[in-house]
């Protein structure tokens, strides 16, 4: 049952009621992490996270982990967290992602992964193809790339290929410049923004590039 009360100031933006939809958030760290507590937070009542790694003293500043976490999965770190700031939980998958890993009965697929490989593969892989909406975050620095995909649309995929490149062509980023958490914020915001267009049946743009150096959106 919902209680409309914790949702009163969006109900005009985005209703609770259509967020009965699955979600599949690839990736628990500086992206999915807090995509995934922005989804519960919106109202969404059907979403899996999927990851294998463990919380690592680097995680900390960018991730929704502390201390206490080294060393537990990011999964299971996640769960207690996320009914503390939300009052649910999502579903989640201690697992790694592959090529075979089923996607069938999910309605979105969210992309938090860490490499242009991961990315290729989960698209171009036929698992991907049972799935109507696919949403890719991606970011490096203080430049976030946010791609949605129809994956019923030829053309919304055609646009979307064009994005993925060669992982020798990827410019080389120092590791102290990879995540920052204002960056995490901004990112998880766009992709619950989307998933809110695609419950209302509006048509999210195919690519949002985000500059916080110069302050500039297109």
């Amino acid at each position: 049952m919902i209680n409309l009360n914790w949702y009163i100031r969006q109900l005009g933006i985005i209703h609770p009621e259509k967020l009965n939809m699955p979600i599949l958030i690839i990736g628990a760290g500086g992206i999915g992490s807090w995509t995934c507590l922005s989804l519960l937070k919106l109202g969404c009542k059907d979403v899996t996270i999927m990851d294998f790694d463990t919380v690592e003293e680097g995680n900390l500043g960018s991730q929704l982990y502390n201390e206490a976490d080294i060393g537990k999965p990011k999964t299971q770190a996640l769960v207690d967290k996320l009914f503390l700031l939300s009052e649910t939980e999502p579903k989640v998958k201690n697992e790694k992602w592959t090529v075979n890993t089923s996607l069938r009965g999910f309605d979105i697929v969210i992309a938090a992964v860490d490499s242009i490989e991961a990315r290729t593969d989960l698209f171009r892989g036929k698992e991907l193809k049972r799935v109507p909406h696919y949403i890719d975050g991606r970011m490096a620095k203080n430049e976030i790339n946010l791609y949605y995909v129809h994956m019923r649309d030829n053309d919304s995929c055609k646009f979307y290929e064009d994005t993925l490149f060669a992982p020798e062509d990827a410019i080389e980023i120092p590791c102290s410049e990879r995540a920052v958490i204002y960056n995490t914020f901004v990112v998880s915001g766009l992709i619950c923004a989307t998933v809110a267009q695609i419950a209302n049946n509006e048509k999210p743009k195919q690519e949002t590039i985000v500059d916080l150096r110069n302050f500039t959106m297109n």
